[in-house]
C-alpha cells in the first residue's frame, strides 16, 4: 500500500442556491499521485500542493503556503 499522496487544491465555490452572489470560494484538494517513497514526491512539489501520510497527516508543503 502506498504511504505518501501528492494533493493539489483545486477551486471550488460552494452552491448557494437561494442567492446568486458566489462569494464563498473554498477549495477541495485532488490527489494527483502516489508512492511507497517521499523522495519523488517532493521533487514534484509546487503552489498549492501537498504530500500526505496515509493517516491523512500533512507531511509537507510548498513554502509559499500558508
Amino acid at each position: 500500500m502506498n504511504n505518501y499522496m501528492l494533493e493539489y487544491a483545486e477551486l471550488y465555490i460552494v452552491p448557494e442556491p437561494m442567492i446568486k452572489n458566489r462569494t464563498c470560494q473554498s477549495h477541495r484538494w485532488k490527489q494527483i499521485a502516489m508512492c511507497n517513497e517521499l523522495e519523488p514526491l517532493e521533487e514534484m512539489l509546487e503552489p498549492f500542493m501537498r504530500i500526505i501520510d496515509r493517516n491523512l497527516n500533512v507531511i509537507k508543503k510548498h513554502s509559499k503556503q500558508r
